[in-house]
């Protein structure tokens, strides 16, 4: 956003100068003719002529002082404007091309500075931003860990009583599994992998068979068949386990919880354009376009009693972190897939 046209200034410039010349040029050259007339001519007319010269004179001078004026202060509205637009938050403002050479000296002066303030004031942003995610990342930490020694102690009984009663292992399974998924997700956060580490190379299929394995065990749902369709090939994704471990979980919680524990729920892997798709199906009642719409911007739920729609935005945000695709259709009493394209750790043939 520019107040002025760069060109404005030499427009007054020249207005000046042309003043300068009528006013300077002009009466000399009505002097010169006059000085040639009669001498008789010349005595009457002179007070006249002279008259005129002072008037002349006197509307000159102002209008110089006037275009001016005009003139040396276009480049200090220009930077005022400018301050109270960076003044005011808008840090992207900033002045226009001259083509004088001063001047465009000194905007481009101001311009760095402004560059330089927006800069600054994006470091600021982003340290205080990593201050409170440290600080939350703290607390939740400190949190877990009453948590998680209780739920060791769990473990460690029902590891003991799987000998006699055999009924304990899907418990202590379920258990160990769990306290896994928490260690991590602490150690994580503890350690900032999400920021400072390179993703690894998984295999999808072992990950997606550790969260269904997870889900098999809690017996919750006895009535839901899952149905597995993966490609013939182990398929192989660079990425941190932990984050698509919770995109999946999402996905698929979501889905069994749509179904109320009963239905199908088909999970399919292929190879679609060099990439690695994962289908994730549901036979739940589906959702209309206008609410499929705002439960993928996020912060949205829909028929979950204790839904906050942070699943979609972690959904959403993994998949833009390694660079995938996410597509999701819904047809109202028929069910509900998400396709989910992302890039092979390695080249791979159809």
């Amino acid at each position: 956003m520019v107040a002025m046209k760069g060109n404005k200034n030499y427009k007054l410039f020249n207005r000046v100068l042309a003043l300068f010349l009528i006013l300077g040029v002009g009466p000399t050259l009505l002097l010169t003719i006059v000085f040639n007339l009669p001498l008789d001519f010349q005595i009457r007319e002179y007070r006249m002529i002279m008259g005129l010269l002072l008037i002349l004179s006197t509307v000159s001078t102002l209008c110089l002082a006037g275009l001016i004026t005009r003139l040396l202060k276009y480049p200090l509205n220009q930077l005022l404007h400018a301050q109270r637009q960076v003044r005011h938050g808008n840090l992207s403002f900033r002045l226009p091309e001259e083509e004088n050479e001063e001047l465009q000296r000194l905007f481009d002066g101001f311009n760095k500075m402004a560059e330089g303030i927006a800069e600054a004031t994006q470091q600021k942003q982003s340290f205080a931003e990593q201050q409170s995610f440290t600080k939350l990342a703290s607390k939740v930490i400190h949190d877990l860990r009453s948590p998680l020694s209780t739920l060791k102690v769990a473990y460690d009984f029902c590891n003991s009583q799987v000998s006699s009663n055999p009924k304990c292992a899907k418990c202590a399974e379920l258990t160990k599994i769990s306290l896994k998924r928490l260690e991590d997700i602490a150690e994580e956060l503890l350690t900032e992998r999400k920021i400072l580490s390179s993703p690894s190379t998984i295999f999808l299929h072992e990950t997606i068979d550790e969260l269904l394995l997870e889900l098999a065990l809690q017996e919750k749902y006895p009535s839901l068949t899952i149905q597995k369709s993966y490609h013939n090939v182990p398929l192989q994704i660079s990425a941190e386990k932990n984050d698509l471990k919770r995109a999946f979980t999402n996905i698929i919680t979501n889905a069994v919880e749509a179904m109320h524990g009963n239905g199908n729920l088909t999970i399919a892997t292929t190879i679609d354009n060099n990439s690695i798709r994962i289908d994730i199906k549901d036979t739940g009642p589906g959702m209309t376009p206008e609410i499929l719409e705002k439960v993928l911007q996020g912060g949205f739920t829909y028929g979950k009693a204790n839904g906050n729609g942070i699943g979609m935005t972690v959904v959403r945000d993994v998949v833009e972190k390694y660079k995938g695709l996410l597509k999701v259709t819904s047809v109202v009493k028929m069910g509900t897939t998400f396709h989910i394209s992302l890039p092979p750790a390695n080249p791979i043939s159809n």
